[in-house]
């Protein structure tokens, strides 16, 4: 399972957070990734709830994932339950 996150953190390093300027693993907003059946099940943490951009940051994802896990389904979900706070952020 490790490899699995592994790949999807090296293709979201490149998504940036529009808001912050800063790639959304080094913001820590990966909480998560799973392989049940066909799906991979990606969870984040926005850093802010309300954020008017989570559409759009889904959209890209998925754009930049598709490509790496064809014939798969990508089911990424935010959690709006877990606060982010910079103590997530890496280097």
């Amino acid at each position: 399972m490790k490899e699995l996150r592994n790949q999807v953190e090296e293709v979201l390093s490149e998504l940036i957070d529009p808001e912050a300027g800063v790639d959304v693993i080094t913001l820590g907003l990966l909480e998560s990734v799973a392989l049940h059946g066909t799906t991979v099940s990606i969870e984040m943490v926005p850093t802010t709830p309300g954020c008017p951009l989570l559409h759009s940051m889904s959209e890209a994802a998925h754009h930049m994932l598709a490509p790496h896990f064809q014939g798969m389904t990508i089911d990424l979900q935010w959690r709006l339950d877990i606060e982010w706070t910079p103590d997530r952020m890496t280097n």
